[in-house]
């Protein structure tokens, strides 16, 4: 969670210079880089490592996959649906 934390602006300017779909994009194959680090090694600073990177691919999907469903609506003119599509049991 620290981590996450403090890189969730960082990231988060991914999104707005290269676009959400890239950020997406960017965060499910890091992600996926920090799982198979994750179970390559059974050491702690491994460990760590993997955490750091998981955490770099939760912050670059957070925020960007709620963002994109939002312009994407946008687009078609349907934003009064949003909180339907973005939270689908109306809780947000």
């Amino acid at each position: 969670m620290f981590w996450n934390f403090l890189l969730e602006i960082p990231t988060g300017t991914v999104a707005d210079f290269l676009g959400r779909k890239v950020s997406l994009i960017l965060g499910c194959m890091i992600g996926a880089v920090g799982v198979l680090i994750y179970a390559s090694y059974p050491r702690f600073l491994v460990f760590l490592l993997a955490e750091v990177i998981l955490a770099v691919s939760y912050t670059l999907i957070s925020g960007a996959d709620e963002a994109l469903v939002y312009d994407s609506l946008k687009e078609i003119g349907q934003t009064d649906i949003s909180k339907k599509s973005v939270f689908p049991d109306g809780i947000p």
